[in-house]
């Protein structure tokens, strides 16, 4: 058995048993451990078992964790019979920056609600539970969607936002500048970006990648033009498709999810809509009705644009911060029936 099968087995055998015993019945009966994962026993071989454990590195760092989590679990839960104070306590216990998205303690504390508490609660209550900890896992601030098409027209819109100076670019002939220039700056203000110039690997296939992480982040932003909105039937428009994925996903969702950034002002954008298919037209016109950011604007400047792109790491900091703000109120969800984020 290789490490990570051996830690996979630990895990399964784990989640079981702090899911069914309390921290302190589990810390104060080693031979519920050695039951667990090697069956019925002698007392010899009972001790020799759990003796060989104790020497054994990936089953305490795992046991600690599970000890630990189970601990953290039953604190914040103390006193609550009522499963809408439970899910708000478990909510906020998971929400914590120290309980990082895609570490184990996430793993094992979402492990041990499912077991222990969910199936207790009301049908309502679980589809809160289900939704806020979808908003609360989600892997990336947002995803960043932009064309490849025309760099060189969509960076010679944007001059000004450059002070005129794109040769201090040896590559804007080639490359969308616009997109990079909007990525630091979301990234410098603290916003994880899926931007598939950096997170994307050679060979990865493109769509795959899309559907992976498009839903896993919690809004998208998307750089729009004129050379965007463009439909054939032999050719896929990617940063349509990227579009319908991330809508589709979060249809029900009643925070703002959905950001434009525009290198052509309305006027621009209108024309498209005649000569656009549905689908085509949908998109262009969800861009028109969401108050975008215009890159075409001539009194935009550097200072201008960077000014733009901070308030909108500004609101989407604020909308996940929103979340935790509910949550805290949650006592009365059930009263309000928000599941799914509808009222």
């Amino acid at each position: 058995m290789d490490t990570e099968q051996k830690k996979n087995s630990y895990f399964e055998v784990l989640t079981d048993l702090f899911s069914n015993n309390s921290a302190n019945r589990v810390e104060d009966n080693e031979n519920l451990i050695v039951e667990a994962l090697f069956g019925e026993k002698s007392e010899e071989l009972k001790n020799e078992f759990y003796n060989g454990l104790q020497s054994d590195t990936i089953y305490n760092d795992l046991y600690n964790l599970f000890l630990e989590s189970r601990k953290r679990i039953e604190k914040v839960i103390k006193d609550k019979p009522d499963e809408s104070k439970q899910v708000q306590a478990l909510l906020l216990l998971i929400s914590e920056k120290s309980v990082s998205t895609y570490s184990d303690e996430r793993k094992i504390i979402y492990n041990i609600i499912r077991k222990t508490y969910y199936e207790k609660w009301s049908q309502h209550i679980k589809d809160d539970f289900n939704y806020y900890y979808d908003l609360l896992s989600k892997e990336y601030d947002c995803f960043f969607s932009y064309s490849r098409r025309e760099p060189l027209k969509t960076n010679t819109k944007c001059k000004n936002i450059f002070y005129d100076d794109l040769d201090k670019y040896n590559n804007y002939r080639d490359k969308n500048i616009v997109a990079d220039e909007i990525v630091e700056i979301l990234r410098k203000n603290h916003l994880s970006v899926y931007y598939d110039e950096d997170d994307m690997r050679s060979g990865d296939k493109i769509k795959e990648e899309i559907d992976k992480h498009c839903p896993s982040a919690f809004t998208f932003v998307q750089l729009v033009g004129q050379n965007s909105f463009w439909y054939r039937v032999d050719e896929r428009n990617w940063c349509l498709y990227e579009y319908n994925t991330f809508k589709i996903k979060n249809e029900f969702s009643k925070y703002k999810r959905i950001f434009f950034i525009s290198t052509d002002n309305e006027e621009r954008i209108k024309r498209k809509i005649k000569t656009s298919p549905g689908e085509l037209k949908f998109w262009i016109t969800d861009v028109l009705i969401t108050k975008f950011i215009d890159l075409s604007d001539e009194k935009l400047d550097e200072q201008l644009f960077e000014d733009e792109i901070i308030n909108l790491a500004i609101e989407i900091i604020e909308s996940r911060q929103n979340i935790i703000y509910e949550l805290i109120q949650y006592s009365t969800f059930d009263k309000k029936a928000l599941s799914n984020g509808k009222k």
